[in-house]
């Protein structure tokens, strides 16, 4: 009984198997696929020139920012941790020390969301049954597989990479500071 059901189980994948393979040869489907896929590989194309296009432009205007938000989360937290008498001063270095980390997350989010939205393509090309396809499709598939491979990224300079493990790690560097700062001054 048991070994009966196990062949039904597997003849049944075979023949879902075979029918997707039936479904994949025919010519009216890989041409309306070949023409879907144009259509994708266009979108693609223009949305990685597209992030091209703001990585160069937001390229210069990062590097201030990064240098400037860490340069002030780390002196106006060490004023913060050190001097809490006066409570106005508190207030302000608490303030400008988060608009400063928020102005920097207004890039990282939408840098790290496009990152993800791009590398989705890929991971939509990898998940389908592409390797059933014939040589054409393969190829394209191929192509928007290699060309989708690294993903949009905004630079700071070309340098550092704007996103969200970027924010964590800033402020890892940041608390660093602030108690290599106290150490120095209190020691």
């Amino acid at each position: 009984m048991l070994l009966k059901e196990l062949l039904t189980h597997i003849t049944d994948d075979i023949m879902v198997g075979s029918s997707d393979v039936e479904k994949f040869n025919s010519v009216h489907f890989q041409k309306t696929i070949m023409d879907r896929l144009k259509i994708c590989a266009e979108h693609h194309s223009r949305l990685l020139n597209f992030g091209k296009n703001i990585e160069s432009f937001c390229s210069l205007v990062l590097v201030p920012q990064l240098i400037m938000t860490y340069a002030s989360l780390v002196v106006n937290g060490f004023v913060l941790s050190t001097d809490r008498s006066d409570v106005s001063k508190t207030v302000i270095l608490f303030n400008l020390s988060m608009s400063t980390l928020l102005q920097l997350i207004l890039f990282a989010l939408p840098s790290s969301q496009l990152n993800g939205q791009s590398l989705s393509v890929l991971d939509a090309v990898y998940d389908s049954k592409w390797y059933l396809f014939n040589a054409p499709m393969k190829r394209a598939c191929t192509f928007i597989m290699m060309n989708g491979q690294e993903g949009i990224c905004i630079k700071a300079g070309g340098i550092a990479k704007i996103d969200n493990p970027l924010l964590v790690d800033m402020l890892q560097r940041v608390f660093s500071a602030i108690t290599l700062l106290r150490a120095l001054v209190e020691g």
